[in-house]
């Protein structure tokens, strides 16, 4: 263990502790045990696991102890190197033009609206239409007759459709 890995854990501790938070916290928040994170802040990566699970829990602890995610993985990958033939990954910078961002298009999502709103008119509008109709060959209710047509037609559509 060298001591640049453990001048690199100390001033982790330092910062949680600065910040109040106990390892308890920081590993019912992160679901690392805590066995590991106490090996972090004592310079000692050798138990961690490999690839992407080392380099997520760094960030973890990183977050909650409030250091810069990245800045604090890539130190971390220079100090205690993944198993060969894992990649390493690029710098913060190069990645930023590559992250994914789940934006909503609102234009796709009215006309979705629109076109279910207007299957839901043209069907209101049949089940009426052919209720009135009922009604006015058997001489029943209107209510009567939109009620009966409603209550077949519904089902029989979730069946032909689902």
């Amino acid at each position: 263990m060298n001591t640049t890995a453990q001048s690199f854990g100390r001033r982790l501790r330092a910062q949680r502790e600065h910040l109040g938070i106990s390892l308890d916290a920081i590993a019912a928040s992160t679901k690392i045990s805590r066995s590991l994170l106490a090996e972090l802040e004592a310079g000692d990566a050798s138990k961690w696991p490999p690839g992407i699970f080392r380099r997520a829990f760094v960030r973890g602890y990183a977050e909650i102890v409030g250091l810069a995610p990245e800045a604090v993985l890539e130190e971390f990958l220079e100090l205690f190197p993944d198993e060969a033939g894992a990649p390493r990954p690029r710098a913060a910078e190069s990645d930023a033009a590559f992250r994914l961002t789940l934006a909503e298009d609102r234009t796709e999502a009215l006309v979705g609206a629109a076109g279910r709103l207007l299957v839901a008119v043209l069907e209101l509008g049949g089940v009426v239409a052919v209720g009135s109709l009922i009604a006015l060959l058997t001489g029943t209710g209107f209510w009567m007759a939109s009620g009966a047509v409603a209550l077949t037609y519904y089902p029989l559509a979730a069946a032909c459709t689902s």
